[in-house]
């Protein structure tokens, strides 16, 4: 990763390298429809959303905070699965 990443000083903030890394939301929106839910932005590396899938999945399953996000945020009807997995893992 910090080989892809460099100097992980070079992004101002948090979400200019979530925005790097290509793991920001994107919304489908045409006038004044929004037609389906939010999807991942896929402009970043494929290698390194792959690189944090497995992660991902240890962390919601075993770091109590990480778990209650998750839980929070399926209760609101997001995906159960990361957004950045790679569509060959999902």
């Amino acid at each position: 990763m910090l080989g892809h990443l460099g100097d992980v000083r070079r992004f101002k903030s948090a979400k200019a390298l979530a925005a790097f890394l290509g793991v920001t939301p994107k919304q489908n929106t045409s006038g004044t429809s929004v037609k389906g839910r939010s999807v991942i932005c896929r402009t970043g590396s494929t290698s390194l959303r792959a690189a944090l899938f497995m992660p991902s999945m240890v962390a919601c399953r075993y770091n109590p905070i990480v778990k209650q996000f998750a839980e929070r945020l399926l209760a609101t009807g997001h995906s159960k699965r990361p957004s950045f997995a790679p569509s060959c893992i999902r």
